[in-house]
């Protein structure tokens, strides 16, 4: 019994880790984006401008994925893939976050029908 408990919990976590790291990086990024922004522009214009953060990692984010689409980006993914796949957890947690991703925004998208 404690067994299965054990195995459900660790499915659970396996199921929710993906997801939660993603969005502490992103967080975290965006904390420190902001941070390090309001201290550099605010002495220039007079005052704080919050969520300056969130609008240059929101534009930053998009021209990643514009390059990420490109020739030039495509070679760079395929080695950082072949060596992710070999560090076994980093693999579970990469394969895990790029399967959503593609699930939603990918060219097969799976969930497009209610």
């Amino acid at each position: 019994m404690f067994r299965k408990i054990f195995q459900y919990f660790l499915q659970g976590i396996l199921f929710v880790a993906p997801v939660v790291i993603v969005v502490y990086i992103l967080y975290s990024l965006f904390i420190s984006v902001d941070g390090w922004l309001n201290s550099k522009i605010s002495p220039l214009i007079g005052f704080n401008l919050p969520g300056l953060g969130i609008l240059v990692l929101f534009v930053s984010l998009t021209i990643l994925g514009f390059l990420g689409q490109t020739a030039l980006i495509r070679p760079l993914k395929r080695v950082t893939g072949r060596f992710i796949k070999k560090i076994p957890l980093l693999n579970l947690l990469y394969s895990s976050v790029n399967d959503l991703f593609s699930a939603f925004v990918g060219k097969e998208k799976k969930f497009n029908v209610p």
